[in-house]
């Protein structure tokens, strides 16, 4: 599974435009509705932005996805 982070308030558009900060997850896990989503070395989502989640299974999870919080492996 691959996720993509980009920030519709970001100054430079083009990033966003051309996603950013591509990034394969280690796990992800779905416990009351949400999902928490994990990395082994970090990542560079911040809250608030959108994720763009691909090949996770079950493919519901898949899609653009607000960033609720953060650690510094962790995305939920």
């Amino acid at each position: 599974m691959t996720l993509r982070d980009g920030a519709p308030n970001q100054a430079d558009y083009s990033q966003w435009a051309n996603g950013f900060g591509l990034k394969a997850a280690s796990g992800i896990t779905v416990a009351s509705g949400v999902a928490t989503v994990s990395f082994a070395n970090g990542h560079s989502f911040e809250p608030d932005t959108i994720a763009l989640i691909a090949g996770a299974t079950p493919g519901a999870l898949n899609g653009e996805k607000v960033v609720l919080t953060t650690s510094t492996n962790t995305v939920t």
